[in-house]
């Protein structure tokens, strides 16, 4: 059980902040739709700000838990040394 948290742990540390800044960009270009004249424009900006945050939060906080309670093991590969 200790491998699999060490795991999580490390897969977050490496992809915790790329996800954050991407999800940021993301989240701050549709938030630019704010500023729209155009009020369906507008709320769509908003909502999908909002959603990409949310997502973002969700999944770096409920993809770990499950990876963590569910019995999932890894499939193993088999390299073949070419020619």
């Amino acid at each position: 059980m200790k491998n699999k948290q060490a795991a999580i742990v490390e897969a977050i540390k490496i992809a915790g902040k790329p996800c954050l800044y991407t999800s940021l960009t993301t989240a701050l270009g549709f938030a630019s739709l704010a500023v729209s004249p155009i009020a369906v424009i507008k709320i769509y900006g908003i909502s999908a700000c909002i959603g990409i945050m949310f997502t973002f939060i969700l999944a770096i906080t409920l993809i770990p838990i499950g990876i963590k309670w569910l019995d999932i093991k890894p499939k193993v590969i088999k390299l073949e040394a070419s020619d």
